[in-house]
């Protein structure tokens, strides 16, 4: 990559759209020629203007580059080679950057998809131009509403972009966008932090300029965000404890009633065993009563028997008494 290009981005050539011109021209060199995002080329009023340096002829300044076919000419004059389809699609980017709306823009960036068959046949056939086309969408869609569903049309293009050009600055930044739309400030910070990391960037460092300004504007809403989530989770732990607290209580309440529930019932069981006791006792005693009474009975029985035969006896022998003292006399 010996031919590089230098952009004045100095106040008179910026307010000329010298920062989309860079863009311009990293895209449709598709990395073959080296941007510089540079200082002022002592050539204010004639913007925007910008030096090659390592090209095909000497180190030069070209001044008015404001047209897509100026920037053609300039490149395939330095030998890049550019097919019809890029040509096409590049200069309806061109456009589509300098349109006066959002809505003129995308109406720019759908006749670019159509160039090339279609947002499904660009991703499959064309998947560098397809991502950089869905990234510019995914800005002009963030800039044109503020309807939350766009704000997930816009996020959906950024994505895919990412899949398509994993490394690709400029889709990070319009994730960012369609999540800071979305009021997901902690995930936009987070994909720009990503980005950071990983997205390669030209010799301008126009991504990382984008990168580190949406930073800056999105630190007070991540500042809100983070207070938020901190006292949103300084309510849950709370509410979890109150909670836990509750449950605790209700657990002791409940043992205490198991507590006392047992008790009766061992209370109970003692009083049934005391009884049974004293039914086994009284039945004992009651048996052992009759026992004796039976016992009584049959000993008067024998006693009677015994006073009975006692009583013939003595009958029978005062009736012989005569006799025998007749006998003896």
């Amino acid at each position: 990559m010996s031919l590089k290009i230098h952009v004045c981005q100095a106040f008179n050539c910026s307010s000329m759209g010298a920062a989309s011109l860079v863009c311009d021209i990293e895209e449709l060199c598709a990395g073959a020629v080296g941007v510089v995002w540079g200082g002022c080329l002592d050539h204010c009023g004639k913007g925007p203007n910008i030096e090659v340096k390592g090209g095909r002829k000497p180190n030069k300044v070209v001044e008015h580059m404001d047209s897509y076919k100026k920037v053609e000419q300039l490149l395939t004059g330095e030998g890049v080679k550019l097919d019809s389809g890029q040509k096409q699609v590049a200069s309806l980017k061109y456009e589509a950057r300098r349109a006066k709306t959002p809505k003129e823009s995308l109406e720019k960036l759908e006749k670019a998809f159509k160039a090339i068959g279609g947002v499904e046949s660009a991703v499959s056939k064309a998947p560098r131009l397809a991502g950089e086309l869905l990234t510019m969408r995914a800005r002009e869609i963030v800039a044109s509403s503020k309807a939350p569903a766009d704000g997930e049309k816009a996020l959906a293009d950024a994505e895919k972009a990412i899949t398509l050009l994993p490394k690709f600055g400029r889709a990070y930044v319009a994730k960012a966008f369609a999540l800071e739309r979305l009021g997901r400030w902690s995930e936009a910070g987070q994909t720009l932090d990503f980005a950071d990391k990983v997205a390669e960037d030209g010799d301008t460092g126009l991504d990382r300029r984008a990168i580190s300004a949406l930073q800056k504007e999105l630190a007070p809403k991540l500042k809100e965000a983070k207070a938020k989530a901190k006292a949103k989770a300084k309510a849950k732990a709370e509410s979890e404890a109150a909670e836990k607290a509750k449950e605790e209580e209700a657990a002791r309440k409940l043992e205490a009633e198991l507590e006392e529930a047992r008790q009766k019932v061992e209370l109970a069981t003692k009083i049934r065993e005391e009884e049974a006791e004293r039914q086994r006792l009284l039945a004992e005693a009651a048996k052992s009563q009759k026992a004796e009474a039976a016992k009584g009975r049959k000993a008067k029985l024998r006693e009677e028997r015994e006073a009975s035969l006692q009583g013939r006896f003595l009958s029978c022998c005062v009736s012989q008494a005569p006799d025998l003292l007749e006998v003896e006399g």
